[in-house]
């Protein structure tokens, strides 16, 4: 389900794509295939950006967020932060942009996520910046 979402938000159908994240999530849930489940949540918080549905798109990412850090998997909470990033920046909602330089830098001296941070804060940074937020 999750490759068929991807395909389908490849060719433009979100909301069939989000269907299909939607139902993955689920099965992934159903298995305890956390990993899964975060990916796939990661994704549908992509798809639900597309049709402007931000606050759900937040909440997707953020749950995506959580689980990857129960896990100890940087990457993969680097990933879904950046996006929330995002979604928050078309909700124009800068005190949460803020929040989250503050959130992903405060982890910096972790060593496990030295990696993640300079993945996310290059490029988000960078996007921040060009809108007047963040620590430019």
């Amino acid at each position: 389900m999750t490759g068929l979402g991807a395909a389908l938000r490849q060719v433009r159908r979100f909301n069939d794509a989000i269907t299909a994240y939607t139902q993955a999530s689920d099965i992934f849930r159903e298995l305890d295939d956390r990993h899964g489940e975060g990916a796939t949540l990661n994704n549908l918080g992509n798809g639900l950006q597309h049709v402007r549905r931000f606050n759900d798109a937040i909440t997707a990412h953020t749950q995506a967020a959580s689980i990857y850090r129960k896990f100890g998997d940087r990457h993969g909470e680097g990933t879904a932060l950046n996006n929330l990033g995002i979604t928050q920046r078309e909700l124009r909602r800068s005190r949460g942009l803020l929040a989250l330089w503050r959130r992903i830098t405060r982890r910096r001296d972790e060593p496990a996520s030295t990696a993640t941070v300079s993945a996310v804060t290059a490029r988000q940074v960078g996007r921040w910046c060009g809108y007047g937020w963040g620590p430019c």
